[in-house]
């Protein structure tokens, strides 16, 4: 698939193809959905609701009504006209014939069908126009379209019912070749459906029948005299019949290989002489052109297969018998691309043609030269297509070639800037990478290729950068591109097209998004499957290459032409082929014979007339309105031309053109310069829009080369009324044409409704295939890393089973394998695959058939082998798949783009005329063949190329007119070399010799073209026209107007040649383009000569033009006249000049690959006038200009003229003058051309010729003024005129005291003479010093006048004292303010209450950085809107003078508020800056490169005073982890707020001394930060490990007074005395000193873990301090950090990590205190059974009071459990409380008065327990165990007051309340931090194996298979 720059014919898409590519499917003929039998319920059928739905089983809702069935509740779009509602109810009766209930082959049926169809055609409705042959297409029950179609075509006609199968079958042509069906591009889907259905097969059997029997029938009815038919209904038959078979076999390629179509073609042959009732005919015209287009296919078809089969012995004798007296190259697929059918030719060469060494066939225009096609159409479009491409793509093979060949021996040079391209304007950009690729819905598949930032783009802002690539005019859309990489060690080439420019800074993947790396969006101009896979192995395999861009190559510009000259070819068709390609005349060799031109078929009606209404004069309008010129008229008749002549304003040359251009159907007039070519252009075209209704001549199209001399005509038009222009292309400049760009009338053209609906379709399509594309791009590059069983699995199964079974994780007695999959365990290592193993087919299958019967017995190489063969069939296979899918894309797009261009088409064809260049015409060819238009006119024809010609002529085309002059400028060609008529080597090709060039001149022994040539010029005064009549034109004649124009003022000659011998510039080495030459002294004459003829005050700037041949002398003109003129350039000579390598402000050209800037500078108002237009010979045809200035530069001793050699370009250059034209140049140069030796003899007989230049004083014309060097004018004519005083007087009655002048510039000179005028009333004389100046008023000084308020003043000007309340008195005065009351020293004339008055009392305020405010009262305070005083203090101005924290330098910055001073910016040794040092570690440069503005510089504050850049070290300390970053500018915005401890303090990259806080002020922060994570984690961990030592010592307690407790108490045989008791006191008095001392350590834990010592509390004091103190915290942070064992943190995080610590301390001191409660209230239970008494005295007291105080702690901790979201630590306290409480409740000795409290006491227990279940809800460490004692608790509290709990309950809930291993900080392993940060370990690996829950907040943690849940992660700072 080559480039698509649009349609290049109707065949595109023209295949039924299947599948989603094509937005619909069929069983066996492609084109309908597939049924489904679900109906989505939520979705109404389209079809069904607009009317009819065609689907069998339709998939969607046929209900639209709301709850009835009632059809006239059915809902519709939009509310529908009458109109409307009529066509929808006149096609719905229609269409009920095509129904079940109607027989197909019912004749009756047939003429309602076909006759119904007609009329619904015939309407204006649209819709109903695209639904017929949708409905025809249709092969449904209700709607059998296809069954009518094919009854018809089916029928045979017996005698009796001849005349009602003709009549039907005519009606039935007559739909199918509607221009509704044929010209409709939205539903041209459907109409090859139509035309494939009635070819009945591959052959078209079915078809070819019908057409041989319906033309037997017509020749039948015509010959016949018993039959009787209309003959309008026969010839219509006949004429629809051609048009349908031709539509047939263009739609179905395989028809035209049917061995009945010959006699089919001769039948209708035979019939267009018959039918039509006289001959010649129309009928039989339109007929025979159809049968020689059809023949032509036919022809094609069947050479294509006998070309397959010829023999190169063949070939040999047809090229033997030609004698043709060179080499001739055949192509012989001697490379991939060399074809002898161009429709099979790549447009853009591929990377075989790049690398082959094969001579190119380049075929000669000459007719009589040997070409290995006999054809001469098909030889003529071969030839044109072939040498157009080589002048596309010929210079740019050759270089590229060069390159591809020194890249395979040598592949470094790719990386060499110094490379060039062989004079081949190119853009380099090294290391570029297909970075990746993607799919568009819009665009298809790109490639989105990264390369380095250009040096003009690099460390710029991201403004700047966008700036600079908009304003480079680099990387524009639809640039070509050159991609070159070696991949395999081999090189490979790939062209793209720029398909999106980004230069937005916030677009990702743009080019100004990143510093360093530019991004562009390209797409394959050539997307075959080769190149797809190549794009894709580039892009796997990351390679890099260089990339480089041809600014001067746009395929759009010609992709379009060459694509259709390919179709032209396979259709074989050439408009007018009889009169472009003529035949041999049997006359002698020097015969003129000229070509007998018949009319435009559409006036060969019988009594036709071209009206000449429109152009007759008024007086000649009134006198016959009705006289025109027959069809059949001559342009050799005199009569007429005087006829015309006299009723019109045209000459009689203008009249025999005109007459030409209108009866000829291919017409040529030469208008030579001045003659007005344009405007006999312009009264054609008002005479054919007269008859363009009458003759349906459809749109006039009007075709030019240029967009300027489009824009030019269609100005024209529209000045003359004609409004109704559509101008196709965006490149117009014309401020006219605005509103008529057919891009803006189309926006207002809607859709109809099966346009949006095959809209809709086609994009949900390309979704399904952008999805379907994204998943096999990431399959390629999963492949391209992975070589893992999950991307080998199917592709093994699938291809190779002995192998693939030979991998099953299940052997064949059902066990599985464990660990790796078998593959995994089996494949070699990647680096051993990713390693190339060079192996011969013939080994491979070896290996394979080895690995058949043992994978496992294939050693590594061999294994490493067939991996990558697997791999390498997995990319093929997913490239195949790819391309399928890109293909089918493009078939989507193709069908949308059609839906688009219907659009486009209506608006077109409503029309009155059609601008269009030649270029815009082949690339919206596609819409431009179906708008119908029989006319085309070409305005500048001589400079059009002949394949844009051929291109132009649209096969609808009846009478095509061309305007031009050969005689002019050639077409631009860019391969001179090779292909100009002006170079040896280009004369055998001649491709700038244009269509009408060749025609017009003639061929050897062939007719020539007749030309109307116009022979009345109007432009040139006689002087100069003689120069091109004495050489080119000798019929030209001199208007009587052009010998009367004035003669130039301030020269002595008219038309003159400067001759000199000063030699041109030597060929300066940086000028890029080889021919671009210039002559210095040339551009100080010209400067000179023009500052005089303006100074003459007749000219003004923008009636004077400069020419010169070349760009090179063009740039240094505009240079030099740039200081005193506005230069105009035009856009082709601005293209020239940078295309030539120039730029807007060059002297000389820059290098190829040199970064310029391209903008044009703003236009600037200079010193002498408005606009000079300087421009090259070749752009200023079709311009004109009253003076001619011409530099011709070439001056050499080789008398080498170079450009202006030939004739064309010489007539350009002499023939643009009006009134006078001056050539400077060098005389003996060019008289070695024989026109300019005749210019030079014309020019010497008049004296016109010389070294010296006369000028002409305009006062004293008898004056002799000579020039010889631009000197000269400063001398010899210093004001425009001569030496001598000016005699006349001027108006102030003095002598005009200036160098003699023009009249004009009299006028305005100033007299310089003394003024002696006094003033009135004063009678001052006038103080001015010269008598041109205004007198103005008297400035006479007046002293001592007494003024109004009594003071006086001197030095007042005399006219003030007229008015003395008009001066100002300054003497000071002291004045109170009103307002702020301040009493200041003013002027006393200044009014204080006067509003606007300032007062300007300074400012006393000190402002925040402790320098007093440098405003004023006005300034500071001001009132708002409201008119409320507010005070705003502007900023400091003054120095802020304090030093920099990394050195002792002052900071020079201007006082910024007392904020931080930032980074010293001072380069010297004390800040330890070092030029040989490498700050920059990102692109790793030394100091003396860095640019300080743009990278400034930080001395950290180690040892060695190590610097980097600040890039450098905010990646390496992290400046990410602690501000948030603004995406879009990069700057730090705010403070991050983190979870995360950080890992470690940063260190210096070089010695890994940590960063001090207090030494580099812009990472305090993040220094901060990591010295308070450090403290927090050693805070942490050491509390951790202390918690864990006392819990082991309080399990030995519990132990040892569990154990001794029985022993206590004596037994309860023992009688119990007193000195019992106070034994028993005694032991109790010992028996809690380790649990005492355990209680104490607990307090002394809590303590250290105290709020006030933790790092983040210390932080908050210091903060709190700092602002108490209104100090700068900054600073004093830094101070008091320095003197904390480890510094500061930043702010305090969301939760404090220390509380947990804190929290564990405080339950483990109420464990302690329990035990103790615990082990007191059992002695006293077991004391009291045994003693009756309770008055046992404990150590702290009893533990019925003390009860009250740890129940009262225990709820302050549940309290602050929850708040620190640790419902583990809250349940467990809450246990506690009730186990105390319910201790204290059933001890039955508690006193009656505290009874009450003791009950509440169980009440609160009970709460907390139920709020406690609440808790267990979350998830954490023995949650249900917890769950159980709250349950057990909950039961024993629910018993009455002093029940007995056993023991094992007792025991249940201590195990509870203690439960876990171990308890905080005894795991070993590694530590996490679930999702709230808290801490947990896991033992043994250390990594997670199994599900759970946070211990403290019941978060999932843990993981499995080594993997952590989501939302876990390393505490590394917690393990050290």
């Amino acid at each position: 698939m080559i480039w698509q720059g649009g349609d290049s014919g109707r065949g595109n898409g023209r295949g039924r193809g299947r599948g989603r590519g094509t937005g619909r499917e069929r069983n066996d003929r492609g084109g309908r959905e597939q049924a489904s039998n679900n109906r989505p319920a939520n979705r109404v059928c389209f079809g069904f609701q607009n009317g009819s739905c065609t689907r069998k089983n339709c998939r969607y809702s046929h209900d639209v009504s709301d709850g009835t069935s009632n059809d006239s509740q059915r809902k519709v779009r939009a509310e529908e006209t009458e109109e409307q509602q009529q066509a929808r109810t006149q096609y719905n009766g229609w269409k009920k014939y095509l129904g079940q209930a109607y027989a197909p082959s019912d004749t009756y049926t047939m003429r309602r069908v076909w006759e119904g169809a007609l009329n619904v055609l015939h309407e204006d409705d649209r819709d109903w126009k695209q639904q017929l042959p949708r409905d025809l297409d249709s092969d449904e029950h209700r709607c059998n379209g296809r069954a009518h179609v094919k009854a018809l075509v089916m029928k045979r006609a017996t005698a009796s019912g001849m005349v009602d199968y003709v009549e039907v079958a005519k009606n039935f042509l007559e739909v199918i070749t509607h221009p509704s069906l044929v010209d409709c591009l939205a539903v041209d889907e459907y109409v090859n459906g139509i035309y494939n259905f009635i070819a009945g097969g591959d052959n078209g059997a079915r078809a070819i029948g019908f057409f041989q029997h319906l033309c037997e029938a017509l020749v039948t009815v015509r010959t016949d005299e018993h039959i009787s038919v209309s003959q309008t209904v026969a010839e219509s038959a006949l004429t629809c019949l051609a048009v349908a078979l031709y539509e047939l076999l263009y739609r179905n390629q395989r028809a035209r290989l049917n061995n009945d179509l010959d006699q089919l073609v001769n039948a209708v042959d035979s019939a267009a002489e018959i039918i039509p009732a006289s001959q010649p005919s129309v009928t039989s015209t339109v007929v025979k052109k159809r049968v020689a287009d059809i023949q032509g296919m036919i022809d094609r078809a069947r050479g294509l297969v006998t070309d397959d089969n010829s023999t190169e012995e063949e070939e040999r004798r047809v090229f033997a018998a030609s004698l043709y007296p060179r080499d001739l190259v055949i192509p012989t697929d001697r490379h991939d691309n060399d074809k002898r059918d161009i429709a099979d030719i790549t447009v853009f060469p591929t990377r075989n043609e790049l690398m082959s060494d094969a001579k190119e066939f380049l075929p000669s225009t000459d007719p009589d030269q040997p070409h290995f096609l006999t054809n001469k159409v098909k030889r003529h479009i071969d030839t044109n297509f072939r040498l157009y491409r080589h002048d596309v793509f010929g210079e740019l093979k050759k270089a590229l070639s060069g390159l591809l060949h020194a890249a395979t021996d040598d592949p470094t040079i790719l990386f060499d800037p110094k490379f060039h391209l062989q004079g081949m304007r190119a853009y380099y950009y090294p290391n570029a990478q297909v970075k990746y690729v993607s799919f568009d819905t819009r665009r298809g598949l790109q490639a989105h290729i990264s390369f380095p930032q250009p040096h003009g783009a690099r460390r710029r802002s991201p403004g700047e950068r966008r700036a600079w690539w908009e304003d480079s005019r680099r990387m524009e859309e639809g640039t070509l591109l050159s991609y070159i990489f070696i991949r395999d060690s081999v090189v490979q080439h790939l062209f793209f097209t720029v398909t999106q420019k980004s230069t937005n800074p916030a677009q990702e993947y743009g080019l100004a998004y990143r510093d360093f790396v530019a991004t562009i969006t390209t797409k394959l101009t050539t997307q075959s499957h080769d190149t797809l896979e190549t794009m894709i192995g580039a892009s796997c395999s990351n390679v890099q290459g260089v990339l480089l861009e041809f600014p001067n190559i746009l395929p759009a510009t010609f992709v379009p032409i060459l694509a259709n000259l390919q179709e032209m070819q396979r259709l074989s068709r050439l408009r007018f082929s009889q009169w472009l390609l003529p035949d041999r005349h049997d006359g002698p060799l020097h015969l003129k014979v000229f070509q007998d031109i018949p009319p435009p078929v559409y006036a060969r009606q019988p009594g036709f007339k071209f009206p000449l209404a429109t152009i007759l004069k008024a007086e000649a309008q009134t006198a016959d309105n009705a006289f025109g010129i027959e069809a059949t008229a001559s342009c050799s008749d005199a009569p007429l031309i005087e006829n015309i002549a006299t009723r019109t304003a045209l000459d009689d040359g203008q009249c025999r053109a005109l007459v030409a251009a209108l009866t000829r159907e291919f017409a040529f007039i030469q208008g030579p310069p001045g003659t007005g070519k344009s405007y006999i252009g312009l009264q054609v075209m008002r005479i054919l829009l007269e008859i363009k209704n009458r003759a349906s001549l459809g749109p006039i199209i009007v075709v030019c080369y240029t967009n300027h001399a489009l824009d030019q005509f269609l100005e024209h038009l529209i000045k003359v009324g004609i409004t109704k222009v559509i101008r196709v292309g965006g490149q117009s400049k014309s401020e006219l044409l605005e509103g008529h760009n057919l891009r803006d009338i189309t926006r207002s053209e809607g859709k109809t409704k099966m346009e949006a609906y095959q809209s809709a379709m086609m994009y949900k399509s390309l979704e399904e295939h952008k999805e379907d594309v994204n998943k096999i791009l990431g399959r390629l590059h999963a492949s391209s890393k992975n070589a893992d069983w999950k991307g080998l699995n199917d592709h093994i199964s699938g291809k190779y089973r002995e192998i693939h079974h030979q991998f099953r994780q299940i052997d064949d007695n059902g066990f599985k394998v464990a660990g790796r999959h078998p593959f995994d365990a089996w494949r070699p290592a990647r680096p051993a695959i990713s390693t190339q193993v060079q192996i011969t087919a013939s080994e491979l299958a070896r290996i394979i058939r080895k690995a058949s019967l043992s994978v496992h017995s294939l050693n590594p190489v061999e294994r490493c082998a067939l991996v990558e063969h697997w791999l390498a069939e997995v990319r093929v296979d997913a490239v195949a798949e790819l391309s399928r899918n890109v293909d089918d894309a493009d078939k989507c797009h193709t069908i949308l783009n059609k839906v688009h261009d219907e659009a486009d088409r209506r608006v077109l064809a409503g029309a009155d005329v059609i601008g269009v260049t030649t270029s815009g015409l082949a690339k919206r060819i596609s819409v431009l063949k179906h708008v119908s238009s029989k006319v085309i006119v070409c305005e500048e024809a001589g400079e059009v190329m002949e394949p844009h010609m051929l291109s132009a002529l649209l096969p609808t085309v009846e009478h095509c007119i061309q305007i031009g002059d050969h005689e002019q400028l050639r077409p631009t060609i860019n391969n001179f070399q090779d292909l100009s008529l002006e170079s040896k080597q280009g004369a055998l090709h001649a491709l700038d010799k244009s269509q009408f060039e060749r025609l017009a001149v003639g061929e050897r022994s062939r007719p020539l073209m007749p030309v109307a040539q116009l022979e009345i010029q109007r432009r040139m005064r006689p002087d100069v026209s003689t120069l091109i009549r004495e050489t080119i034109y000798p019929k030209l004649i001199d208007h009587s107007s052009t010998i009367t124009l004035p003669n130039v003022v301030g020269m002595r000659m008219n038309v003159y040649w400067l001759d000199h011998g000063h030699l041109e510039d030597e060929k300066d080495s940086v000028v890029y383009h080889s021919k671009s030459r210039s002559n210095e002294w040339e551009i100080d004459m010209v400067h000179a000569l023009v500052r005089h003829i303006i100074r003459q005050g007749t000219y003004s700037s923008s009636e004077i033009a400069v020419l010169t041949p070349y760009t090179g002398q063009l740039q240094k003109l505009r240079a030099a006249l740039r200081s005193d003129y506005e230069i105009l350039l035009s856009d082709r000579d601005q293209e020239a000049l940078e295309k030539d390598g120039f730029s807007a402000t060059d002297t000389v050209p820059q290098p190829s690959v040199a970064t310029q800037d391209h903008r044009r500078k703003p236009l600037q108002k200079k010193q002498l006038s408005e606009l000079l237009r300087v421009a090259t010979v070749d752009n200023f045809q079709g311009e004109e200009a009253k003076i001619i200035i011409v530099s011709l530069v070439r001056s050499n001793k080789e008398r080498n003229v170079g450009f202006l050699k030939t004739s064309n370009r010489i007539n350009v250059l002499l023939s643009r003058a009006q009134h006078g034209m001056y050539l400077i140049g060098n005389t003996e140069t060019y008289s070695s051309v024989d026109m300019w030796q005749k210019v030079i003899n014309m020019l010497g007989a008049k004296n016109s010729i010389g070294q010296t230049l006369a000028l002409c004083c305009p006062r004293h014309v008898d004056k002799v003024i000579e020039i010889r060097e631009p000197e000269d004018f400063a001398t010899a004519s210093p004001e425009g005129g001569c030496k001598e005083a000016c005699s006349d007087r001027l108006n102030c009655g003095h002598s005009c005291q200036a160098a003699c002048h023009s009249e004009a510039m009299h006028a305005v000179w100033q007299c310089e003479m003394p003024c002696q005028r006094r003033h009135s009333p004063c009678e001052h004389p006038c103080q001015k010093s010269t008598c041109g100046e205004d007198c103005g008023l008297c400035m006479v000084p007046i002293d001592n006048v007494q003024l109004p308020c009594g003071h006086t003043k001197d030095r007042v000007p005399c006219y003030q004292t007229l008015n003395r309340d008009s001066i100002t008195c300054d003497v000071l005065v002291q004045k109170e303010v009103p307002g702020c009351k301040h009493t200041v020293e003013v002027k006393c004339s200044l009014d204080v209450n006067h509003e606007k008055f300032n007062c300007s009392w300074p400012c006393t305020e000190i402002l925040s950085c402790g320098h007093q405010c440098p405003g004023n009262c006005v300034r500071c305070k001001q009132k708002n809107a409201e008119g409320q005083s507010t005070t705003n203090h502007p900023e400091c101005i003054k120095t802020c003078g304090r030093k920099h924290g990394t050195c002792n330098h002052n900071c020079k910055r201007t006082c910024h508020g007392g904020s931080d001073c930032g980074l010293c910016q001072q380069s010297c040794e004390q800040c330890g800056m070092r030029a040989e040092e490498q700050p920059d570690l990102v692109m790793m440069l030394p100091y003396k490169d860095v640019d300080l503005d743009d990278s400034p510089i930080v001395v950290l504050g180690c040892k060695r005073r190590h610097f980097f850049t600040v890039e450098t070290l905010d990646g390496i300390i992290g400046m990410k982890d602690v501000y948030e970053i603004d995406a879009k500018t990069g700057e730090y915005t705010t403070l991050k707020e983190t979870e995360q401890l950080a890992a470690s303090i940063p260190q210096c990259p070089t010695c890994r001394e940590p960063v001090r806080q207090y030494a580099t002020q812009r990472y305090n922060r993040v220094v901060n930060r990591a010295v308070i994570d450090e403290m927090s984690k050693r805070f942490i961990v050491s509390g951790q490990q202390e918690l864990q030592e006392l819990s082991k010592r309080l399990q030995s307690v519990q132990e040892s007074l569990e154990s001794t407790r029985s022993r206590l108490l004596p037994g309860t045989d023992t009688r119990w005395t007193d000195e019992a008791t106070k034994g028993v006191a005694r032991k109790i008095s010992s028996r809690y000193v380790k649990a005492s001392d355990l209680e104490k350590d607990a307090r002394l834990f809590l303590r250290k873990m105290d709020e006030r010592n933790k790092p983040s509390h210390k932080l908050h004091e210091a903060i709190v301090h700092a602002a108490s103190k209104q100090i700068d915290p900054s600073n004093y942070l830094s101070d008091s950090m320095t003197q904390m064992s480890l510094g500061s943190t930043s702010a305090n995080k969301k939760q404090d990590r220390d509380q947990r610590i804190t929290l564990g301390g405080r339950l483990y001191h109420l464990k302690v205190r329990q035990l103790m409660l615990s082990d007191k209230f059992e002695l006293l239970r077991s004391y009291k059974s045994r003693s009756g008494a309770i008055d046992l005295e404990f150590p702290g007291g009893s533990p019925i009071t003390r009860s009250g105080f740890f129940l009262h702690d225990c709820l302050g901790l549940i309290k602050d459990c929850r708040n620190a979201n640790s419902p583990k630590l809250a349940v467990e306290t809450t246990l506690h409380y009730a186990h105390t409480a319910f201790l204290l409740g059933s001890f039955g000795a508690i006193k009656e008065a505290d009874r009450p409290k003791v009950a509440q006491y169980r009440e609160s227990a009970k709460t907390l327990l139920e709020e406690a279940d609440k808790l267990c809800e979350n998830a954490f460490q023995n949650r249900d165990l917890l769950k159980q004692s709250i349950e057990r608790t909950l039961q024993m509290l629910g018993r009455e007051f002093y029940e007995e709990v056993t023991k094992e309950e007792i025991e249940a809930i201590k195990r509870a309340m203690v439960g876990g291993r171990g308890g905080i900080a005894t795991h070993t392993g590694h530590w996490y931090n679930c999702i709230n940060g808290h801490p947990f370990a896991i033992g043994e690996c250390g990594m997670p194996m199994q599900l759970a829950r946070c211990p403290e907040c019941g978060e999932p943690v843990g993981g499995q298979s080594h993997r952590a849940v989501a939302g876990v992660t390393r505490a590394t700072d917690m393990e050290g």
